[in-house]
């Protein structure tokens, strides 16, 4: 892990609150370095959708950014990762890279928290906020209010082991919520599960911060996490690519299901075989994006897998849960696990049939199988439970 450390006080105020704020924390050559690189970026690689800048609007610098080494370099900043880790209990995962700029009377952003189980940002079970002002953040611009004590860990259920869930929260009451009162160059360390809010940009001025997401490397977004591509993996020192926890050239072309269920003999996992190729394969196919709720949520493939399976084994599974990337022809398959029962094959529609990992048909399709089942295996892998789009719109927090 990085070497910033915190004090055991500013530790406990986090478990406590949910958040910290590190004062006057991001050195000046280092602002003056973003300030240039967000300027060489907006409006040209800013987004927000159905506006054109500088429309009022929150508008977002995202997704591969950090391709530039400008953007980059504050993300493996030990004043950023040092904190984080610290906070995490473990090395930290760069999980999404978001500059915000917030044109003059956009109205910001109602109370929320960022758990979101439908997101490769948000549907880990361990992550925080590293939030850095590049703008006073005050009543003028909008200051960034958050509710101390909101994150609720105890709603968090660990009683299945290595796979957690988080039960609904309570959405604290308006007067819970307290202006931090971020000045630039100020840090706030913000837990996944704190409620926070954006009041409007009443100023005539741009309200402008870095609220990139860190998750713990045993922790990964149930969803699967956002590909970097090669460009960002160069972009960053040889000592920062730990923090990449994928990155390919590769598009996400396929996805699938892994069903796996202990027996005595060891793992096994359920595969259907294709009459036409005369192969036993994961369940899944072809892997592609929902656009039921607006977002950036690419990488998130359950939909699609969720679709086959529905076609391949006749009913739907209620959630599943990312387990790694693997080579598939020119592309890569996104996999994810579920752990089955011993009759969760009967019915299906197509052939299938239980295999030991040690004993894979001769015609097997995935020569990653075995590896896919040795990184479920893990046991010190913390997995959440990853929701379709469709599902998480009725409720992210319903089963």
């Amino acid at each position: 892990m990085s070497n910033t450390a915190l004090t055991r006080e500013q530790q406990l105020q986090y478990e406590r609150d949910g958040f910290l704020v590190l004062r006057n924390h991001i050195d000046s050559a280092k602002l003056r370095r973003l300030d240039a690189a967000f300027e060489a970026h907006v409006p040209r690689n800013t987004y927000a959708p159905g506006k054109i800048y500088p429309e009022p609007a929150k508008y977002t610098i995202c997704q591969q950014s950090p391709a530039d080494p400008e953007l980059a370099f504050i993300a493996e900043d030990d004043a950023v990762v040092g904190p984080a880790e610290c906070l995490l209990g473990a090395q930290a995962h760069l999980t999404a890279y978001v500059g915000y700029v917030r044109t003059p009377k956009d109205v910001g952003a109602g109370a929320h928290n960022d758990y979101k189980r439908w997101r490769p940002v948000g549907s880990s079970m361990n992550w925080l906020f590293t939030i850095m002002p590049l703008t006073d953040f005050d009543e003028h611009t909008g200051p960034l209010l958050v509710a101390p004590g909101s994150h609720q860990l105890e709603k968090v259920d660990k009683a299945g082991g290595r796979l957690w869930e988080r039960t609904t929260p309570r959405k604290p009451e308006p007067e819970a919520f307290i202006d931090p009162q971020l000045k630039r160059g100020d840090l706030l360390l913000m837990n996944m599960y704190c409620w926070h809010e954006a009041p409007p940009n009443k100023s005539t001025t741009r309200r402008m911060g870095l609220f990139n997401k860190y998750a713990a490397v045993n922790a990964p977004p149930a969803t699967g996490y956002y590909l970097w591509d090669d460009a960002v993996y160069q972009a960053f020192s040889p000592r920062g690519r730990r923090l990449l926890p994928v990155h390919s050239s590769r598009a996400l072309t396929t996805a699938r299901l892994a069903l796996i269920r202990s027996s005595p003999a060891g793992f096994e996992v359920g595969l259907a075989q294709d009459r036409e190729l005369g192969q036993w394969a994961l369940l899944g196919g072809d892997g592609w994006e929902e656009d039921v709720i607006s977002g950036w949520d690419d990488g998130n493939r359950i939909a699609s897998v969720d679709a086959h399976v529905c076609r391949q084994l006749g009913r739907s599974i209620p959630w599943m849960t990312y387990v790694g990337d693997y080579e598939e022809g020119d592309g890569l398959c996104r996999v994810y696990g579920y752990p089955a029962e011993s009759d969760e094959l009967d019915g299906a529609r197509v052939p299938m049939k239980w295999f030991n990992i040690d004993a894979l048909p001769p015609t097997c399709a995935h020569q990653f199988i075995p590896e896919v089942v040795r990184a479920w295996a893990d046991t010190s892998i913390i997995r959440g439970r990853g929701l379709t789009q469709a599902r998480s719109k009725v409720g992210q927090y319903a089963v």
